[in-house]
């Protein structure tokens, strides 16, 4: 009896021990000249931290996960510098977390995805984002892409070149820190509240790249956090006060409002004057509006599909406004005709300045023939 009640606890033991060696942490493995590849799915129990000397890690096709209690999945370090690539990462909480002077790039064959918080971090001052990876938050709280409005986080680069940045409950990317965000390529920005919202810094949109807002239009006040939900691209300066350049070179936005520019801060006329919007480029399938402030949005070029009246507000002299026949509007440089009236100062072409000597010479041309005809019926009497 004690022999079958030994084995008997001798099993239960084993069982109770399997699912526990299963849900193991496996550990990255080491560096190898710089570079880390995994050779299986990786689970993290803590947070990994990479640093200065790890320039690459290739996921070989396989996925990480993490621990629900990992608040941040991967740390990089300052002035750290390191590209992801080849598989997945799918957490529960933050992805990465990027430090001073730091740079992080995340390549096409990337999928990040988080459930409760943003994708990536961008923390410290002078810290890099590159991405043309597939990045997705299901957070309602935090942006996809995050930024950090401190004083001590600014001088930051953000470069989405492609791939997708997507949020399924809040703002794709929100940049309330002095710093540059370049949206380019063929990426893709949605947000399910508003795709872009930059509070300071500056933001340049180039090539084919579809940003769009699906939230309900509304502004409010926020001095720590986003404040225009139903925006394409929303620009709302940040209780620090500092200046927002914002280029439109081309792409398609849509949303209840494609641009939406407001002063929820109710900052002062003369730190607004200094939020400014050009648009030379485009499609914008939603409202253009603007505060009653002194910021500034010029539009010369791009193709709009709504509130066409409050467009024109924005057309500087010299540009114009014309119906493409598709249901949209597109503005474009005014089309003009020059007309020269001569003037005696304009200068003039050999026949302009004597309008007779083409007559002359044909008269001089005969006469010579005339000569020429004379003189040789006396050249021919005299061998007569």
């Amino acid at each position: 009896m004690k022999k079958l009640l030994s084995v008997v606890l001798a099993l239960l033991m084993l069982a109770v021990m399997l699912p526990v060696t299963a849900m193991a942490e496996t550990p990255l493995p080491n560096a190898q000249d710089g570079v880390i590849t995994l050779e299986n799915n990786v689970t993290l129990s803590a947070t990994y931290t990479i640093p200065a000397g790890v320039n690459k890690i290739d996921l070989n096709g396989h996925e990480i996960t993490a621990d629900s209690g990992v608040s941040t999945a991967f740390m990089v370090s300052n002035n750290a510098n390191v590209t992801i690539c080849n598989g997945s990462i799918k957490v529960e909480n933050e992805v990465f977390r990027v430090n001073g002077n730091a740079a992080l790039t995340l390549n096409a064959d990337l999928t990040v995805t988080s459930q409760t918080d943003c994708c990536v971090f961008i923390y410290g001052a002078g810290a890099t984002l590159n991405t043309s990876a597939r990045l997705e938050s299901s957070s309602s709280q935090y942006a996809t892409i995050l930024g950090n409005g401190n004083e001590s986080s600014w001088g930051t680069t953000i470069n989405v070149t492609g791939g997708s940045v997507k949020s399924n409950n809040w703002f794709a990317i929100y940049h309330p820190q002095v710093g540059k965000l370049n949206i380019s390529g063929n990426a893709e920005i949605v947000g399910s509240q508003t795709g872009i919202e930059i509070r300071a810094g500056e933001l340049m949109v180039s090539g084919n790249p579809s940003i769009e807002g699906n939230g309900t239009y509304n502004v409010a006040a926020n001095g720590s956090g986003e404040t225009i939900k139903g925006a394409a691209i929303a620009v709302s300066q940040h209780t620090t006060k500092q200046p927002i350049t914002v280029t439109i070179m081309g792409g398609s936005l849509s949303g209840a409002a494609a641009i939406s520019e407001a002063n929820p801060q109710n900052n002062d006329v003369a730190d607004t004057a200094n939020v400014k919007i050009n648009v030379t480029g485009g499609e914008f399938r939603g409202d253009i509006t603007k505060s009653k402030d002194n910021s500034t949005i010029v539009i010369t070029g791009g193709t709009f599909y709504r509130n066409i009246e409050e467009i024109k507000k924005y057309i500087p002299e010299g540009s114009e406004l014309v119906n493409n026949g598709n249901d949209g509007f597109t503005v474009s440089a005014k089309s003009t005709t020059i007309i020269i009236t001569p003037t005696e100062d304009t200068p003039k072409t050999e026949p302009e300045k004597n309008p007779t000597t083409g007559a002359n010479d044909m008269v001089a041309a005969a006469a010579a023939l005339m000569a020429v005809s004379a003189l040789g019926m006396a050249v021919l009497s005299r061998k007569k």
